[in-house]
């Protein structure tokens, strides 16, 4: 059985691979037991829950049963008893049982596999002189799922890929196409600042940026320091955007005239930090002004 599903933004093929049961159950469950852990799943797919009456530490891997099949997965939050109604709003996966070390040894051979797996589905997308470059793979844990991650300029037409893949490996094939920020979250790579990227390293959902947040923040228009590796707008961007839209409201762009108790000046620039903006006198010399007293001066002039 062939299946299509046309997601946001995005064309997802499935194909069954001969003998392989699909696992249709739902991944969303009641939230009974005692503790509420947060998990972390290889290729940076976001943390969810699953609630356990044991008392597993941070780190320790565990088995769980989601919508995609049995998956080996780590603890990265458990203290989200203190949040039930935040944990209510993510998916809730059954615990199978903690990972054994033959589960982890199991789970370094599949993970070997990829390479080969990888290197087959390249070889066919070449066959098939289709624009796209696969640039993960991943295995589920129970063999019942290949999913190849792969970069293409524009929608690509992957079906009859999809039904030589299946019939090739014998599983259920899912190729998906992921976009630049995604591909960075999934490879790593380190950014302007010199650190891990946000979007590889603790982040779990890419927060949403756009240029009215660069405007709040006056961070000019220079491509160069607002993109990221990805080349979209820097996921750091939203993370002060509430406090400088409070701590600029009202306060007049660079290049406006002011009148204010030292007489008319320009607005020359802002210190965020110290609340104060520099103006530049009609003599040319300079004064400091508190943003309370810039808000109830005078404009007269405002350059747009």
């Amino acid at each position: 059985m062939n299946e299509i599903e046309i997601h946001d933004n995005e064309l997802v093929a499935y194909a069954d691979g001969l003998g392989v049961p699909l696992n249709n159950q739902s991944p969303r469950a009641k939230i009974l037991k005692t503790n509420i852990y947060g998990l972390e799943f290889r290729n940076k797919r976001g943390v969810f829950t699953v609630s356990s009456d044991l008392d597993i530490p941070i780190g320790m891997s565990v088995l769980v049963d989601t919508s995609r099949g049995r998956e080996l997965a780590k603890v990265r939050y458990t203290d989200l008893n203190k949040h039930q109604e935040r944990a209510r709003e993510l998916e809730v996966y059954e615990l199978i049982s903690l990972a054994t070390e033959k589960d982890l040894q199991f789970q370094i051979k599949n993970e070997a596999q990829e390479l080969a797996d990888q290197s087959l589905c390249m070889q066919k997308v070449r066959d098939f002189k289709l624009n796209m470059r696969v640039i993960r793979t991943e295995r589920l844990f129970d063999n019942s799922r290949i999913i190849f991650y792969f970069l293409a300029p524009q929608k690509v037409d992957f079906r009859e890929l999809v039904k030589v893949l299946a019939s090739l490996f014998k599983a259920r094939i899912e190729l998906r196409q992921i976009n630049s920020r995604e591909h960075v979250a999934m490879m790593g790579a380190v950014g302007s600042c010199g650190r891990q990227t946000c979007c590889s390293s603790f982040l779990t959902r890419t927060p949403a940026v756009d240029m009215a947040m660069v405007d709040v923040q006056r961070m000019g228009k220079n491509p160069g320091k607002l993109n990221g590796v990805c080349g979209k707008l820097k996921c750091c961007i939203a993370y002060e955007y509430d406090f400088y839209r409070e701590a600029l409201e009202g306060i007049p762009m660079k290049g406006s005239c002011v009148g204010c108790k030292t007489g008319k000046a320009v607005l020359v620039g802002v210190n965020v930090f110290k609340m104060e903006a520099s103006l530049r006198m009609s003599d040319d010399s300079f004064v400091s002004v508190g943003f309370d007293e810039l808000r109830q001066a005078e404009l007269s002039v405002h350059k747009g």
